[in-house]
């Protein structure tokens, strides 16, 4: 009897490790894109901690560490900064390369930390979308100011979590003696005045040079100035500060007037008296660079035993006019009976002061387009200057 053999030919072999092979260099390859991607995924977390990292740097710093407010002056402030990432040996097989830029734009810095890293194929940067950008807004703000947001509000006699009369303005440096130094807002001011800590009030007044700020102000340069000591020529100076924002939109609302944010323009800081008595006012706008809130401050000087000044404060138009056109703009004042007695106190920022014998603080204004109305709240809110509720102040009814 013939008998049949039973087996596996060469070809079917040949044909069955092909197969075999293929599927093996498939798994090869799901298992290399798998780590690959896995090793992406892990780079990029880190890159997102280490921006995250550098921004909170950026964020705590301890003090504008110059006179400028520079884009540099944040303390700890780093540029192109190349770091490993956590770990070591295959935890850690790239560098992330840091780059943080500040932009100014007045009263706050547009922060952008961007890490870039080069994977273990070689690609690296935006191009191959090995990169990790974050965007933030950080205030241009002493860090020690920051307890003035539970100051009580003007006319209150306590003092201040720094240990000064709240009227004081908050960037005046500390002698460490009991007075403080400032010089106001604006470009080219060579005048310094002198606070006393407890009562809030002006005691002295000095010619300084023009490189002087509040950041680098010391009382041994005031010493080496001319000034004049108040209360020896039996004068007592009062201050008057605020700020001066713009609202340009179609609809002015009580909204909108809480948070202002459009940029401001060119003006002058102006006072009629109708009392015996001298001021001068300073303000930081500018022509060259528009900012969210113009400040200002002005000193009223008058003899000690008088009974207090009288008159009114107004802003002066440098290249733009008051009116009841589109093309013109109205000025409100931020002004309610915050205290419910009734009246409009000093404090309250009425139309003309009478007889102000202390400091006034948030005596803040709004710029409308001309053809608004002033906004104003059904109920003013407690808090002064900082509510929507205003009324016209320029031009006056």
């Amino acid at each position: 009897m013939k008998r049949l053999q039973l087996g596996i030919s060469l070809v079917e072999a040949m044909i069955a490790f092909v197969i075999m092979g293929a599927g093996m260099l498939a798994m090869i390859g799901m298992e290399s894109a798998l780590g690959f991607n896995s090793d992406v995924s892990r780079q990029r977390s880190e890159a997102v901690r280490l921006a995250e990292e550098a921004m909170e740097r950026l964020r705590t710093f301890a003090r504008l560490s110059d006179a400028n407010d520079d884009l540099s002056s944040f303390d700890g402030f780093t540029n192109g900064t190349t770091v490993k990432g956590v770990g070591s040996g295959n935890l850690s097989n790239t560098a992330f390369t840091i780059a943080t830029s500040l932009r100014d734009q007045g009263h706050h810095r547009e922060a952008k930390i961007q890490v870039e890293w080069t994977d273990s194929f070689g690609h690296s940067g935006e191009a191959n979308d090995r990169f990790v950008a974050l965007h933030s807004v950080i205030a241009r703000l002493d860090p020690a100011l920051s307890g003035r947001l539970t100051v009580p509000p003007p006319g209150a006699a306590q003092v201040q979590p720094l240990g000064r009369h709240v009227s004081i303005p908050p960037d005046a440096r500390d002698f460490g003696n009991g007075r403080s130094g400032y010089v106001p807002p604006g470009r080219n001011v060579t005048t310094a005045w002198v606070f006393d800590n407890q009562s809030g009030l002006v005691i002295r007044v000095c010619n300084v040079q023009v490189a002087i700020g509040n950041v680098t102000l010391t009382e041994a340069l005031l010493r080496s100035s001319t000034c004049a000591d108040l209360p020896g020529s039996s004068r007592i100076g009062y201050v008057v500060r605020g700020t001066v924002r713009l609202a340009t939109g179609d609809r002015a609302s009580p909204a909108v007037a809480q948070a202002p944010a459009d940029a401001t323009l060119d003006l002058d800081m102006t006072m009629s008296l109708s009392s015996v008595g001298e001021w001068q006012c300073f303000d930081d706008s500018s022509t060259a660079q528009r900012q969210s809130a113009v400040e200002y401050v002005c000193l009223v000087q008058m003899a000690r035993d008088a009974s207090g000044w009288s008159g009114r404060l107004s802003v002066s138009p440098a290249g733009w006019n008051f009116g009841g056109t589109a093309e013109a703009y109205r000025l409100c004042r931020y002004s309610a009976d915050y205290d419910g007695n009734g009246t409009i106190a000093n404090p309250e920022h009425p139309a003309t002061y009478a007889a102000v014998r202390t400091n006034l603080a948030y005596q803040n204004f709004l710029l409308v387009r001309g053809d608004r109305s002033c906004p104003a709240d059904t109920t003013a809110q407690a808090s002064i200057g900082v509510n929507g509720n205003t009324v016209q102040h320029e031009p006056q009814r």
